[in-house]
């Protein structure tokens, strides 16, 4: 899973010029989107609460504030 994550991005290329994530088929415009859209399945960091899996420390941080009311 990771090594096609890692694989360059002309491989990722689509007809239209569009990019594509080899994990979900979610096509991106720019390359930059597509590599911010790959720790989402990685599961970077995890709610203690209820052990959510969430992508970014910012989502994590705001799944704490919307979720549990933690500040």
């Amino acid at each position: 899973m990771e090594e096609e994550l890692l694989l360059p991005l002309e491989e990722k290329s689509t007809e239209n010029n569009s990019l594509k994530c080899p994990i979900c088929s979610k096509v991106f415009s720019h390359p930059y989107s597509l590599h911010h859209h790959k720790p989402v399945h990685m599961g970077r960091t995890q709610c203690p609460i209820c052990h959510a899996v969430l992508s970014r420390r910012y989502n994590l941080k705001m799944h704490m504030k919307t979720r549990h009311n933690v500040m």
